[in-house]
């Protein structure tokens, strides 16, 4: 990702950050990112695989995606 649109990105999100997320939102959050990088990795084994996800969840995937 572009370095300007990752400032971009932390600018227009600093508001929302400076309350603290439920509970609920990080259980589900940290669901769904296991269950992307799982499925990606499942593709990866028959081909080259793109996907477009949330800046939210990009440093997640990519750590556990990096850490197999």
């Amino acid at each position: 990702m572009a370095s300007h649109e990752t400032a971009h990105v932390r600018r227009s999100t600093s508001l929302l950050r400076r309350f603290e997320v439920p509970a609920a939102s990080r259980v589900l959050d940290a669901a769904r990112e296991r269950y992307m990088a799982a499925r990606l990795r499942a593709l990866s084994t028959d081909s080259v695989v793109v996907a477009v996800v949330g800046f939210s969840h990009l440093d997640a995937l990519a750590d556990s995606l990096a850490a197999t």
